[in-house]
């Protein structure tokens, strides 16, 4: 479910997935919450809860085209924006996973 301190996705049923991306949408189009805030949380959330990350990627399919219709630039600037925090999460994990256990 989304709140305003997290993001919690225990369901995969179409209708929590839809309801979440439309809150998650109306927080960033009626500024509610600093869109760099929500994609932490996104991001934050996917980490957090691994066996849920294709729950998490639906409700940001969903978001994505919520948002598109409405305001494409700043809908460009979430993808843009969600997509570098994923490449940069996944790099920072397997920097820590190598480097953690090959110091001496």
């Amino acid at each position: 479910m989304a709140t305003a301190s997290k993001v919690e996705y225990t369901a995969c049923h179409p209708k929590f997935i839809e309801s979440s991306a439309l809150a998650l949408a109306n927080r960033i189009l009626l500024r509610e919450e600093p869109v760099g805030q929500v994609l932490n949380r996104i991001n934050a959330t996917a980490v957090r809860q691994i066996d849920h990350t294709r729950s998490v990627s639906l409700v940001v399919q969903q978001m994505i085209q919520t948002l598109h219709p409405r305001d494409t630039q700043l809908c460009s600037y979430v993808k843009y924006e969600l997509v570098d925090r994923g490449v940069s999460t996944y790099i920072n994990y397997w920097k820590v996973t190598f480097f953690s256990h090959t110091r001496v």
